[in-house]
């Protein structure tokens, strides 16, 4: 699995994750490299960051994906704003994105997969989410099971 983090502070850089402290549209119009994930905080100080804002960006950023590949962003700003990012990457991945509210903040985390076909990992998803509660005192479990409402709703006819 080769993971990159774009404009994320404080994450582990290793073998298999790198972490890109760039402007995110120059890095992936750039780019050779492919890669399974890609983490992104789609947001500064401002609201949406510069250059997130162009259909061009989703494009060229689903090009650095495996076929099998995965976005995962996390969206701020204003509630039009951020529904105006979440449309572009609906245009380039279609039906294949989620976006789930963080209830506690003005933010959405937003997963985008290639694969059409792809279905998450259910069991282990809710694990990992209650040992991450307990580990941080988040309320990781809450928001694996809105993930997972959401992507059956995704999938009925």
């Amino acid at each position: 699995t080769n993971v990159v983090a774009m404009l994320v502070d404080a994450l582990p850089d290793g073998e298999r994750f790198r972490v890109v402290a760039d402007d995110a549209g120059e890095y992936v119009r750039a780019c050779r490299d492919r890669y399974d994930v890609v983490l992104m905080d789609a947001f500064d100080r401002r609201g949406i960051a510069s250059g997130l804002e162009l259909p061009a960006f989703y494009d060229a950023l689903r090009g650095r994906l495996y076929p099998d590949g995965a976005v995962v962003a996390n969206v701020a700003g204003f509630r039009a704003e951020r529904d105006g990012l979440i449309d572009l990457m609906r245009r380039v991945w279609g039906d294949n994105v989620l976006a789930v509210p963080v209830e506690e903040d003005d933010n959405d985390i937003v997963f985008a997969f290639c694969d059409p076909s792809f279905e998450p990992r259910w069991r282990w998803i809710e694990r990992q989410a209650e040992a991450m509660r307990a580990r941080y005192d988040i309320e990781f479990p809450a928001f694996a099971r809105r993930l997972k409402q959401r992507r059956r709703a995704l999938s009925l006819p």
